[in-house]
């Protein structure tokens, strides 16, 4: 399954995010960047490429063991040696089970004590969804605070898409 993000700021399309089961891949002010994958049983790294110079721009880092003990931990590093962690807020809507209307909505936080990014999602769930999550249409809005750093929005539309993936398991 392939998921295409299109990023737009003030009107005009910033770049894309595009999920691949096996490739994810980031096309940003003329830069393509790739997520190389490093699983382990415990902890997966992941590593953000420049595809042209092949120097690693971020890495991430997951403990998915959080479906056994409740709680994900999600972490991006940047080559400037900022850290990140990305988190489940609760949803901007409060889903009630009998009105479809509050259904699939989600919010996400990437931060740290300078700055951060919103992100806020409605999925289009159907009333009965056999796909999961990422099998479905959605919208979004990224909310950056404290920085216009675009490149994280790009950086934290992977965690999103990684939550999602293991939500989906």
């Amino acid at each position: 399954m392939t998921g295409i993000y299109s990023i737009f700021s003030n009107d005009r399309e910033a770049g894309k995010f595009i999920a691949g089961s096996r490739l994810s891949v980031i096309e940003f002010e003329g830069q393509t960047f790739e997520v190389e994958e490093k699983w382990g049983w415990f902890k997966s790294r992941q590593y953000l490429v420049n595809k042209a110079s092949r120097t690693i721009v971020a890495e991430y880092r997951f403990n998915h063991w959080y479906k056994f003990v409740g709680s994900a931990v999600y972490k991006l590093k940047t080559s400037d040696n900022e850290e990140y962690k990305f988190k489940s807020m609760p949803p901007p809507v409060k889903p009630a089970i009998f009105k479809r209307s509050t259904w699939g909505y989600f919010q996400f936080k990437l931060y740290n004590n300078n700055e951060s990014i919103l992100f806020n999602f409605k999925i289009n769930l159907p009333l009965l969804s056999g796909g999961g999550y990422s099998a479905n249409p959605f919208e979004g809005t990224a909310e950056l605070i404290n920085t216009n750093n675009q490149f994280l929005v790009f950086a934290g539309l992977h965690l999103v898409e990684q939550y999602f993936r293991w939500e989906d398991l």
